[in-house]
């Protein structure tokens, strides 16, 4: 359980250094989920920002800084 909250953070930490667009959100996560391919639930924009409920169970989001991050 440990080493799955470590990834977490491990991943979230590197969605920084991702392009902000949504194919290179769904690329990073299929290369991180060992090649299992990822996709959008839904989308939905809250307080003028596009939120991505993403397969995995996660939700992504570009941020002010023009960074991925992933909502916790």
């Amino acid at each position: 359980m440990s080493q799955a909250f470590v990834k977490e953070n491990d991943d979230n930490g590197m969605l920084h250094q991702i392009a902000p667009t949504f194919a290179a959100l769904t690329k990073y996560l299929q290369v991180e989920n060992s090649g299992k391919q990822i996709f959008l639930q839904r989308s939905e924009t809250i307080k003028g920002v596009e939120h991505y409920h993403m397969s995995n169970g996660f939700t992504y989001f570009i941020n002010r800084d023009n960074n991925w991050e992933m909502l916790l």
